[in-house]
């Protein structure tokens, strides 16, 4: 089933939405993107996430990665959202050329 479960999304750094579906699939969405969320294979080598201020030279280690994943765009999403734009802006170019048609002239 696609429907979903929750939605978790943080307001201070939005940045998009990580959805759980019924199915046990997750995906995020970053604005008009979808991307399926997969386990990746973990790394042969010790990783850490760290934030840098370079104004106070200072560095903070926020701790290790242990899972990865990996982020694919869901290409038929995007190919729909494209056609859509395209034929939106179809439209807008006829409305334009039937705006400027003389009036009493007939498309």
């Amino acid at each position: 089933s696609s429907r979903v479960l929750w939605t978790l999304a943080v307001t201070q750094f939005y940045i998009g939405k990580l959805q759980i579906m019924k199915s046990g699939k997750v995906r995020l969405r970053l604005g008009d993107a979808i991307f399926d969320v997969i386990p990746a294979a973990d790394a042969s080598f010790s990783q850490h996430v760290s934030v840098i201020y370079p104004e106070t030279q200072q560095c903070y280690v926020l701790g290790d990665i242990s899972k990865r994943v990996l982020c694919i765009p869901d290409v038929e999403h995007l190919l729909e959202v494209e056609e859509r734009l395209q034929q939106e802006q179809k439209e807008a170019r006829a409305a334009k050329v039937q705006s400027k048609a003389p009036a009493g002239s007939s498309s």
